[in-house]
């Protein structure tokens, strides 16, 4: 029961991580100007620079979770 609810929590990581590591990636080629800010016209909201560092912090200690949880669930179903 508890490797297949680590295995559970792994996926959800694993997807959490691949979700901001796309947003990252999304926000990464904006062109920023000089004080970190972005405008999108067409939904009219203004990006900075500091989320996207925070998405990809996010995006690898999400990954970094996701490995441990999926080496723990192994050595456990040995």
């Amino acid at each position: 029961m508890l490797t297949k609810t680590l295995y559970y929590l792994c996926y959800f990581f694993s997807l959490l991580g691949i979700l901001f590591g796309i947003i990252t990636y999304d926000r990464w080629n904006m062109p920023y100007n000089e004080m970190g800010q972005y405008f999108d016209a067409k939904d009219s909201i203004v990006y900075h620079y500091q989320e996207m560092e925070l998405f990809a912090v996010i995006s690898g200690l999400s990954l970094f979770i996701a490995l441990i949880l999926f080496l723990f669930a192994f050595i456990r179903s040995r």
